[in-house]
């Protein structure tokens, strides 16, 4: 999902807007599911790059985890109009 926004960034657009008004893009959204995919390695135990986290680092995981979810399920992250889509893909 990370790489797919970033990736597609023109085609999506997020529920705050820009200092002009528009919708915002998704970059904020990327980085806070960066975030929890590469600071909270002991999601997987045992793996390579787990290392030991931290009781404030486990909640500021939680908090980003259920940020993401709200964000998502009431599609504050949604799909461009076509039109949209082409002005920010000729910027």
């Amino acid at each position: 999902m990370r790489d797919h926004l970033r990736n597609a960034d023109a085609k999506y657009e997020y529920a705050l807007t820009d200092k002009s008004g528009k919708p915002g893009d998704t970059a904020g959204v990327v980085a806070m599911i960066t975030d929890l995919w590469e600071g909270h390695s002991d999601r997987h135990a045992g793996g390579p790059r787990e290392v030991p986290v931290s009781h404030e680092a486990a909640e500021a995981a939680l908090t980003v985890a259920t940020a993401l979810v709200t964000l998502l399920s009431r599609k504050a992250v949604r799909p461009r109009t076509a039109a949209a889509s082409e002005r920010k893909a000729t910027r």
